[in-house]
């Protein structure tokens, strides 16, 4: 199958750096067994790497929130159907790939019916994070490492889980998951920074 790497950054008009994203996807779903095995452009290897950046953390609204969860804590929902409507009202009629909105698409696309995009599935995740800790707590240099393992489709059931790892006073880590109606559809970690090494009352010295 073909795949392709992308980096991304999103700045604002004086320059400072918003988001950063790092994605390895598909470019084809059905397989091709005439493709040969090759590399072009520059290796995900030689790319810059991408994780929490804790220099904004101090100025997070939802520390408060933040600091009193505990380790084994348990985020999850009710099961919610991903109806082709709401992707397509996710879209907005700007559909620039059009497997996530059009069965025929889809179909000659290799696939059993229009699926949803990537970062639709993690919405949810996120729409339960900020349910729980403040609609801008995942604003100040969270780090989402995410593996989309299967498909979402369209009118299937979806129930999105976080599950706290390990609370330190400079970071929180939790365990991000999406489980379709027979199998797993979205797998990851979430590093969500408290403080800077160093930061009076964070208990960690600056390397």
């Amino acid at each position: 199958r073909r795949y392709g790497v992308t980096r991304s950054e999103t700045r604002d008009r004086d320059g400072r750096l918003l988001a950063s994203n790092l994605t390895t996807g598909l470019l084809a779903y059905r397989k091709d067994p005439s493709l040969e095995d090759q590399r072009v452009g520059v290796p995900e290897s030689a790319l810059p790497p991408i994780g929490p950046d804790p220099s904004s953390a101090a100025r997070n609204p939802c520390l408060d929130r933040l600091r009193a969860v505990r380790s084994g804590e348990l985020l999850g929902s009710e099961p919610t159907r991903v109806t082709l409507e709401m992707m397509r009202l996710r879209d907005a009629g700007r559909a620039q790939n059009r497997i996530h909105t059009d069965p025929a698409v889809a179909e000659r696309a290799g696939l059993a019916a229009p699926i949803a995009g990537g970062s639709h599935v993690l919405s949810f995740v996120q729409a339960l994070l900020m349910a729980a800790w403040g609609s801008e707590c995942l604003l100040y240099g969270a780090h989402f490492d995410v593996r989309w393992v299967g498909q979402t489709y369209a009118e299937s059931q979806i129930t999105p889980r976080v599950t706290v790892l390990e609370v330190s006073p400079i970071e929180l880590h939790c365990k991000l998951e999406v489980v379709g109606e027979d199998r797993p559809v979205l797998e990851g970690e979430l590093r969500l920074p408290l403080a800077e090494a160093g930061e009076p009352g964070s208990g960690v010295a600056r390397a």
